[in-house]
């Protein structure tokens, strides 16, 4: 697993991680979001958050996929390595792709943060205050508590 340092345009190789023994879907459908069409910030963003399972169900080890819709598109979906430290509660996602301004997509680190109980985690927003869609249409979903998402069983049916 490589993180990457997109500022100074270096990565590092990362090897020490714990094993994940929380949910493996973690899901909100009332997420806000900004809708580029009507320039105002809305509720219904659907984001989803799968550990060591690809979205269509099968085994991935190691790995994570992140998946936000707005109603009307698909803003990010992506998949990666994951590292986590109980410690400090977060898993670094490496290497997605997604927005990092109203033009720009590209590969990232995405910062999760893990609750106590590990029910529930939310987008770190420290470094990243919002992911913008990759189709690079200024839609966006702001990071920290607003993308709270809680721990299921398995994915809910649509």
């Amino acid at each position: 697993i490589y993180l990457l340092d997109t500022a100074a345009g270096t990565y590092t190789e990362q090897i020490d991680t714990q094993e994940w023994d929380g949910a493996e879907y973690y899901y909100s459908d009332s997420v806000t979001f900004f809708d580029s069409d009507t320039s105002s910030l809305k509720q219904g963003a659907r984001v989803k958050v799968w550990f060591n399972h690809t979205p269509n169900g099968g085994e991935n080890p190691g790995g994570a996929s992140v998946e936000i819709l707005s109603p009307r598109r698909t803003l990010v979906a992506s998949s990666g390595k994951y590292l986590y430290n109980a410690e400090s509660g977060t898993v670094v996602i490496s290497n997605l792709y997604m927005g990092f301004s109203e033009s720009e997509a590209g590969r990232r680190n995405l910062v999760i943060k893990v609750s106590d109980d590990m029910q529930s985690v939310w987008f770190d927003n420290s470094e990243m205050k919002r992911i913008y869609s990759t189709a690079r249409d200024g839609e966006y979903i702001p990071t920290g508590r607003a993308t709270l998402l809680h721990a299921m069983g398995q994915e809910p049916a649509e």
